[in-house]
């Protein structure tokens, strides 16, 4: 998936200190890109789910919900 984000200005009116400033339009967009990215995250997640459960005969998914959460944890 390319991104296609507004670039963020650098504002140093009146300082020597370097501030970001963000457009909303960037905010919005790496929101909606996020949102989208997890909600396909999501969908593959429950097609892997399906499949080791297909594969064991619906009996046996030892281990993955602990594996799904240890990775969103890193």
């Amino acid at each position: 998936m390319n991104q296609t984000l507004p670039t963020a200005d650098l504002n140093t009116a009146g300082t020597t200190d370097v501030i970001p400033s963000v457009a909303i339009d960037r905010i919005i967009a790496q929101r909606n890109e996020g949102i989208a990215l997890f909600m396909q995250a999501m969908e593959c997640l429950a097609t892997a789910r399906k499949i080791l459960l297909d594969a064991s005969g619906d009996i046996f998914l030892y281990g993955f919900e602990d594996c799904v959460t240890d990775s969103v944890r890193r």
